[in-house]
């Protein structure tokens, strides 16, 4: 009996659970899918990302659910969301408020956990109700229609108004293009098309009644506005025109001098002094240290005067390259270089060493 049972449990395990061939991993449904896992130094899962690939019937039940956070679209980490709740309801009172009718699912929810086991290396999924996903990942669900009366009969007026409103918008186009017609033909008929064409019901007079003394406000309006604008500009120009007049005069500017022919009354020239000629100092760098930028690039090779430095800084600038700062004191150096732009990152340890900053440019923060 043994010897049967062993080979029948290994089957039953070799059928229930089906290798993904993506990520390596066992699973226990077809349609849930393992396309990553994370694995700690033995080897072991203590992660996964996971995906559920479903059908529904009838297709507007997927409309209800965000696909994304559902892990259907989308793979989701076993860390981050282990269970997923599929809430075909959610919108039910909300779309029958709006719309007037609504879809009302059973079973309203389905709750999907994902655990993993390592030692069959398998990703498991609980499915409840149970039977509610079938084996190939359909999710097939009964509704009934929901109605709500007094908003269809909203919905409808409203339907009706706009049509109403639609329907004399195109009577009055087609009427202006009769009269644009008219006009072209025989301009003399106009004035005769008009009246003939605004008699029809006892309403029409009041609304142009209406509509004339709204036009005729209007001008009134207009009309004290522009008064009211051209008397405020008239007073602002009398004033600047008033303080323009009354500006007080300044006696030192009308007074004119008529001594500008007076040799008498020139200013002798001024003696220049003789300067003494500027010398150059040299500083020959005992007292205070030299620090001097040094290029760093192959092309710059060979370097020359860093044996006579008694300390190199080496900082890496933009693009990843580095550049040289050599501090020289009390020795003859023939030649240092090549020379090359200062840093501002550099100033620190300059001022740290009390030294003269030699360099060739700038950048522009140094």
């Amino acid at each position: 009996m043994k010897k049967f049972l062993i080979p029948a449990i290994f089957f039953w395990l070799a059928g229930c659970y089906t290798p993904l061939n993506n990520s390596g991993v066992a699973t226990t449904k077809q349609w849930l899918e393992v396309s990553g896992k994370k694995t700690d130094f033995d080897g072991k899962q203590y992660d996964s990302c996971y995906r559920f690939d479903l059908r529904f019937w009838p297709q507007e039940a997927a409309e209800e659910l965000n696909l994304q956070e559902a892990c259907i679209s989308a793979c989701c980490w076993r860390s981050d969301k282990d269970e997923v709740i599929l809430d075909f309801n959610k919108n039910y009172d909300k779309n029958l408020a709006y719309y007037g009718r609504a879809r009302k699912y059973s079973p309203a929810v389905i709750t999907l956990k994902v655990n993993h086991a390592n030692w069959l290396n398998t990703t498991k999924v609980t499915v409840s109700p149970k039977g509610a996903i079938s084996k190939d990942g359909l999710v097939k669900l009964s509704y009934k229609e929901t109605e709500n009366p007094a908003r269809l009969a909203q919905l409808e007026n409203q339907a009706r108004f706009l049509q109403a409103r639609r329907n004399a918008y195109l009577i009055e186009q087609e009427q202006l293009q009769e009269m644009l017609q008219e006009t072209e033909e025989n301009p003399s008929s106009v004035k005769a098309t008009v009246n003939k064409k605004s008699t029809p019901t006892s309403a029409t007079p009041e609304k142009n009644s209406f509509s004339q003394k709204t036009q005729a406000k209007n001008h009134v309006l207009t009309v004290t506005l522009i008064l009211l604008i051209i008397f405020c500009a008239s007073i602002v120009m009398g004033v600047m025109y008033y303080n323009e007049i009354n500006k007080p005069v300044n006696p030192s500017d009308s007074i004119i001098s008529d001594n500008t022919n007076d040799t008498n009354n020139e200013e002798p020239p001024v003696e220049e002094i003789p300067q003494p000629p500027k010398e150059v100092q040299i500083f020959k760098g005992e007292d205070r240290p030299i620090a001097v930028m040094i290029d760093t690039e192959k092309p710059a090779w060979p370097h020359a005067g860093l044996n006579d430095a008694y300390l190199l800084y080496e900082i890496i600038i933009e693009g990843g390259e580095s550049r040289i700062m050599a501090l020289f004191k009390g020795k003859d150096t023939e030649k240092i270089g090549p020379v090359r732009s200062s840093r501002h990152y550099f100033l620190d340890y300059v001022m740290e060493n009390d030294a003269i900053y030699a360099h060739f440019g700038w950048s522009p923060l140094a």
